[in-house]
């Protein structure tokens, strides 16, 4: 009888996947708009591509439902993202920028 429980509870808990990381996506996509906006394409390189490559790998995880490693990705994205925008801003403000 412990054994079925067991595996039923083991079971259980490896189907669970958890919630898909909305909010995180959210802001992911909202950062990089924001971004974008002030030309940090152009103006950032580096840290454009590092919040576009982790925006892309979390979407591609939440497709394959590992919703923790897209969490983790998308809070990178962010994180890239606002550098990315508060690089171009800088630049823009001393001239250098597009």
């Amino acid at each position: 009888m412990k054994l079925i429980c067991f595996t039923f509870a083991f079971l259980c808990l490896i189907s669970c996947a958890g919630n898909p990381p909305f909010l995180e996506y959210s802001i992911a996509k909202t950062a990089l708009q924001a971004a974008r906006k002030v030309n940090a394409e152009q103006n950032t390189g580096s840290y454009w591509e590092k919040a576009i490559n982790y925006y892309q790998r979390g979407e591609k995880k939440i497709q394959e439902r590992d919703y923790i490693s897209a969490e983790r990705f998308f809070n990178e994205s962010i994180k890239w993202a606002e550098k990315a925008e508060n690089l171009s801003r800088f630049k823009m403000s001393t001239g250098e920028g597009i």
